[in-house]
């Protein structure tokens, strides 16, 4: 990196402020590498957005006819709630702790078109 910066200075192509920045992020890359604590407090800092409160949503997973007639799921209702649950699973996995949002599944068989004129997203032709 210190190559780079030292030929952008050389070719002045790096203004004030570009410098300035780079010397922050020096400092903040020094700090990272040496101090596990740091780390674990900067990234938590920097890319988790949270304001203490915890919610809960419902979530209805929609399932298409050209999903339901696929040759994954193959008109089986039973692999689209385990795909429902493993999808929940998986979400709680990811947010419940760190961002504070949890989901609970609504467990409708209505949201699975089983026909094809009930059918969300037009088939071939039809637009």
């Amino acid at each position: 990196m210190n190559t780079i910066v030292a030929q952008l200075l050389s070719e002045n192509k790096l203004s004030q402020l570009e410098i300035s920045s780079l010397k922050v992020m020096k400092i903040k890359m020094t700090l990272l590498s040496s101090n596990p604590r740091f780390i674990i407090h900067f990234i938590l800092k920097a890319l988790i957005h949270t304001d203490g409160v915890f919610r809960h949503y419902r979530l209805a997973i929609p399932v298409d006819y050209s999903i339901y007639n696929s040759a994954y799921f193959n008109r089986n209702v039973n692999k689209i709630k385990t795909f429902w649950y493993a999808t929940i699973a998986f979400m709680n996995e990811l947010y419940r702790n760190d961002v504070g949002v949890d989901f609970t599944l609504v467990d409708d068989e209505t949201l699975i078109f089983t026909t094809e004129e009930k059918s969300v997203i037009p088939q071939k032709g039809s637009c």
